[in-house]
């Protein structure tokens, strides 16, 4: 299936999808056609990571297949936690000896015109692996200061990589609490969006729910006071949160966002307040969303 989706400045839409192995497309308005670019090396998907660059340069985070369903262990343990704590270990084990998910740059402007046979690679420079054994999960990208962050899976580390410098840099997890809030109850809660302000500073969610903060000036991750809206239950055994699906940097430096849980939001950093807009639908999760022309 098609797990990322991107529009370019160009006009043309890019993506690729996850399974045995990761194929990157765009599709071109002008002929209303899809076109094949080529298989993304030792890549099985790309989850919420395709951002653009200057020069129109496309940067794609890879990993590993996060959609397929999980091999759980038939035997559980006893005691507090025990079948929580048992997943988190199924979860680990699809990593073991992964390298880890490589961040690839493409270049439209010289792969797009080619024809790719079934089995060709995608025209990709490898610019390295982000998290060693952990996906990369969600990015976002300071065009300004063309640097690229983003948030791993499963252990939510998170990195930056400096285009120009041409190095990777990690800053230890974003979150700690290990949670399971759903829809999918086999996967742990880590945000699948992140997003850069125009001051620099990264924002997603974290423990709890609330709104971190990431300044590159001082390099320390933080909890605002800002919670993403969602159905807390608080009941002694309960140990979930819900999760941000995107986030969108708007104009009037607020960032507006989605919540797996269904909600739809707006923070406003400066005054760390946040209003809530509700839930489109009954059901969970907002699967995609973007911005208009019309700024709205």
């Amino acid at each position: 299936p098609i797990t990322a989706l991107f529009g370019h400045s160009n006009g043309k839409v890019y993506g690729a999808t996850t399974g045995k192995q990761s194929h990157l497309f765009t599709y071109d308005f002008m002929t209303n056609k899809v076109y094949p670019l080529g298989l993304l090396p030792d890549t099985e998907g790309v989850h919420h990571t395709i951002v653009e660059g200057k020069g129109g340069i496309i940067f794609v985070g890879g990993g590993l297949n996060e959609i397929e369903l999980l091999s759980l262990s038939a035997d559980m343990p006893h005691g507090r936690r025990a079948i929580e704590n048992q997943l988190w270990a199924d979860i680990k084990s699809k990593y073991n000896g992964y390298e880890g998910g490589h961040l690839f740059a493409y270049d439209p402007s010289e792969g797009d015109s080619d024809v790719y046979m079934e089995d060709a690679e995608a025209k990709v420079k490898d610019l390295g692996v982000a998290v060693p054994g952990n996906s990369i999960y969600c990015m976002t990208i300071d065009t300004v200061k063309e640097t690229i962050y983003g948030i791993s899976y499963p252990d939510a580390e998170f990195f930056s990589y400096d285009i120009n410098g041409k190095k990777f840099k990690r800053y230890g997890k974003w979150m700690e609490m290990i949670a399971y809030p759903g829809p999918e109850r086999s996967w742990r809660g880590i945000p699948r969006g992140i997003v850069c302000s125009e001051d620099g500073k990264v924002y997603s969610s974290g423990d709890n729910g609330l709104i971190f903060c990431f300044d590159p000036e001082l390099q320390k991750i933080r909890a605002t006071s800002m919670r993403v809206p969602g159905e807390y239950w608080e009941t002694q055994n309960y140990n979930a949160f819900p999760v941000v699906e995107q986030l969108i940097a708007m104009p009037d430096s607020s960032i507006v966002g989605s919540s797996s849980d269904g909600f739809i939001f707006r923070a406003f950093p400066a005054e760390e307040k946040l209003k809530v807009y509700g839930k489109p639908r009954v059901e969970r999760r907002v699967r995609a969303m973007t911005q208009g022309n019309d700024g709205r």
